[in-house]
């Protein structure tokens, strides 16, 4: 399933009785899959530990040296900020985000530049003036407009596609949301101050190019569509109910890719295979030309789209070292690290390109972020015993 960037993304999104899945698809190939696991798509059941985004109200409780800090956001939960003393102080009150949540006995990870964000627009606190450049005369005359309102922040490329009173509309809101729960911190008991958006919203959001959104059924239609026409207008318009009757991941042969990702072995229509090890902190993925026929090289660039599809799918984090086919010069390893370069731009998560290493292996950092592979799974299961 090699690819070549798609201009709009097509998402698929259902529902069961424990909560939404949702599929992120470039031209009928996964990319992505989530769920939230909430009876709707405005009530946000966040984990124990929190989920990405979410604001608390926090205490620093230990310094751990020049740059790092514990700060318990309530309910005996302690995360970690990197903030130098000057900002974050022992014993100091302060509103804090989750930049990771935690997992097992790891605590979340923590930032204090506070960023309230929607499809259009990132509110940051701290932000003394824009932190882009315009890139048109009129997005810089919607730049001085936003902050003359006292908003300070990014503007997000669908911004251009709303009204312009709608979009202050938005500014406005987020900074009120800001000053309140910033007034609200000194006094407030340590906790959740403002939870983040439900997973569904966020791919939302988060998706710039927006083709189609298929929904399973005409009440969620209906429930999808009064959320975007409150919060995202520009996609209210691409929800719509898919034309076959029946599972609507099955009939889109959702099910069977995200099946095939949750194998070790992933076979390639070419008769090449990949091969997955994953370990806590390091993932390795084994290229092997099976049945494939060809220059090396080729295949190995040929197959870019591939790895960068089966990364972001299967969520890997870490370092990931990609064991290619052998390639002897130098250039054709550039070409085939520019080839997978260039697919990324697909994963809202890109890694960072290390390059290869002595012994040839391709080595990329990927952050961990985001669900894990098989909770998708787990909701749709309860829908189909088949899946």
């Amino acid at each position: 399933m090699s690819q070549t960037r798609p201009a709009r993304a097509e998402i698929y999104i259902d529902r069961s009785e424990r909560g939404y899945a949702a599929a992120l698809c470039y031209n009928g190939a996964l990319w992505r899959g989530l769920v939230q696991k909430s009876p709707s798509l405005q009530t946000v059941q966040s984990e124990s530990q929190g989920q990405e985004g979410d604001i608390f109200f926090g205490r620093v409780i230990k310094r751990l040296g020049e740059n790092q800090a514990l700060v318990d956001i309530g309910n005996g939960e302690i995360g970690f900020l990197s903030a130098n003393s000057r900002e974050a102080s022992e014993g100091k009150k302060l509103l804090v985000q989750i930049k990771r949540p935690g997992s097992g006995d790891k605590g979340p990870k923590l930032d204090i530049s506070i960023k309230i964000s929607s499809r259009y627009l990132d509110c940051i606190r701290g932000t003394s003036s824009g932190s882009e450049r315009a890139q048109s005369s009129r997005h810089k005359q919607l730049l001085s407009k936003l902050h003359a309102t006292g908003w300070r922040g990014n503007v997000r490329e669908p911004a251009l596609l709303i009204p312009e009173a709608a979009l202050l509309d938005m500014a406005v809101a987020q900074r009120d949301i800001l000053k309140y729960i910033e007034q609200k911190c000194a006094d407030a008991p340590l906790g959740l101050a403002k939870a983040a958006p439900g997973a569904i919203q966020s791919l939302l959001e988060n998706t710039a190019e927006v083709g189609k959104i298929f929904v399973s059924d005409i009440h969620l239609r209906r429930e999808l569509t009064d959320l975007a026409e409150d919060l995202m207008p520009d996609i209210a318009s691409s929800i719509s109910l898919p034309r076959e009757k029946g599972d609507i991941f099955a009939n889109n042969d959702i099910i069977d890719q995200w099946d095939a990702a949750l194998q070790k072995q992933y076979h390639l229509p070419n008769g090449m295979n990949l091969v997955f090890e994953k370990l806590e902190a390091l993932s390795v993925i084994d290229v092997n030309v099976g049945g494939g026929h060809g220059n090396f090289t080729n295949l190995n660039k040929a197959l870019t789209g591939e790895l960068a599809r089966q990364i972001a799918l299967r969520n890997l984090g870490g370092i990931i070292l990609i064991d290619l086919l052998k390639m002897e010069k130098r250039q054709y390893q550039k070409a085939v690290l520019s080839g997978l370069m260039a697919a990324s731009a697909y994963d809202d998560n890109p890694g960072r390109f290390m390059g290869f290493t002595k012994s040839g292996l391709l080595e990329v950092i990927r952050s961990h972020k985001g669900q894990p592979l098989r909770d998708w799974r787990d909701v749709k299961t309860s829908k189909s015993e088949r899946i």
